[in-house]
């Protein structure tokens, strides 16, 4: 099975997800049902800080993009921090609908289907 480590912080209006090792068509579920309890428990503002992935493959951005329009249904938000090249570059290449908007420095938010700009965390 795939190494997948994920830590969670909670902040006043926001969680942060600490993701490390591989996310992939293995490690997805246990990610996924961790966001999905998040959602279902009122956690509606969610960062995901991806930069120590040592790969992510196109189940992993799947979920991201599925987890913006989860969290975006849901009357919140979803932000992935730390995004690697080679997450943009896989998203440039299955021609993804959602665009990865720049915020500040190593923070991005998928804007789901619009154009968008990031909210601040602490909002």
């Amino acid at each position: 099975m795939t190494d997948l480590a994920i830590s969670t912080v909670h902040h006043p209006g926001f969680s942060v997800l600490l993701l490390s090792g591989e996310l992939d068509v293995l490690s997805r579920p246990d990610l996924e049902q961790l966001l999905d309890r998040l959602r279902e428990g009122g956690h509606h503002r969610v960062i995901v800080d991806v930069a120590a992935l040592t790969f992510c493959d196109a189940a992993g951005l799947r979920l991201m993009l599925l987890s913006t329009r989860r969290f975006f249904g849901a009357g919140g938000w979803f932000r992935l921090r730390g995004v690697c090249r080679g997450v943009e570059r896989l998203s440039q290449i299955l021609r993804l609908q959602t665009q990865v908007v720049a915020d500040a420095p190593f923070t991005y938010v998928l804007a789901y289907g619009r154009e968008g700009t990031a909210v601040d965390p602490a909002a």
